[in-house]
């Protein structure tokens, strides 16, 4: 053999071997099916606490809008399908918070997504419960004014927003962002400049509450995020094909733990 073609067949070799690694992480890659349940408490105890303002996270540019059709390429795209109501597992806990006087159902989505470690991870935005217009004030609109493409939708504020995102390393992780917006009952002066050049315009603030929280899951098992305003259930489950066997779908053992 000649000596180019020699050194030609190591360079495929090498390119071979290098390949490999990212073959098999394609061939390891586990999806899970993800539901979340997220509802307000009607009936929160009255105190002095205060709530500092805290604005809704902003979206970056690879967050997936699972509920917006125009993003329905690009969540293909990334490995991930919402599921329908038929394959919720969480009906029975959503007619429960439904049919109760004190909670409130905001939100019950489901959808399927790879295992990505936090750094390849991909969040999704959540949007959800009473949209108030623009008449009420919020710190949300100053956080608008500093980034326009933040997202904030044109007709209002969402009374729920934020964000979630699940991540596999050698355990599950839900990371949760969200805000509940709740009139404050309290007026107040918002800067926006009308035609004639006037800045003066009421409205009611809204106040957000904040659920900024990581939790470790367990495959299979319902968790609670609690706050006192509103609170999250999520169930991860691990997806196993149909050409697939339960060995394929095995997950390390995992000790008790305290929530």
């Amino acid at each position: 053999m000649k000596p180019e073609s020699l050194s030609a067949l190591k360079r495929l070799v090498l390119l071979a071997l290098c390949l490999l690694p990212l073959a098999g992480a394609a061939e390891d890659l586990k999806f899970y099916d993800v539901e979340i349940i997220i509802f307000r408490n009607d009936k929160v105890p009255r105190s002095a606490e205060l709530s500092l303002p805290y604005p809704a996270p902003t979206p970056t540019a690879g967050t997936l809008d699972l509920s917006d059709p125009n993003q329905a390429q690009a969540i293909s795209a990334a490995g991930f399908s919402v599921l329908p109501p038929e394959e919720h597992r969480l009906a029975d806990q959503a007619q429960t918070i439904k049919r109760s006087s004190r909670y409130e159902l905001l939100l019950h989505q489901a959808w399927r997504q790879p295992g990505l470690d936090r750094e390849k991870a991909i969040p999704v935005r959540i949007k959800a419960g009473r949209l108030f217009s623009k008449k009420y004030s919020s710190i949300d609109q100053f956080s608008q004014l500093a980034n326009p493409s933040a997202g904030v939708s044109v007709a209002g504020f969402h009374e729920l927003e934020g964000l979630v995102k699940v991540t596999l390393s050698r355990y599950l992780h839900t990371h949760s962002d969200l805000v509940l917006r709740k009139p404050s009952g309290a007026v107040m002066l918002a800067s926006q400049q009308a035609a004639d050049g006037s800045e003066s315009l009421i409205g009611q603030q809204l106040i957000n509450y904040s659920m900024n929280e990581q939790r470790r899951m367990r495959s299979n098992r319902l968790h609670y995020l609690d706050h006192p305003q509103f609170g999250m259930l999520v169930l991860i489950t691990p997806y196993q094909a149909e050409d697939e066997s339960p060995e394929d779908q095995a997950q390390p053992a995992e000790p008790e733990q305290s929530e």
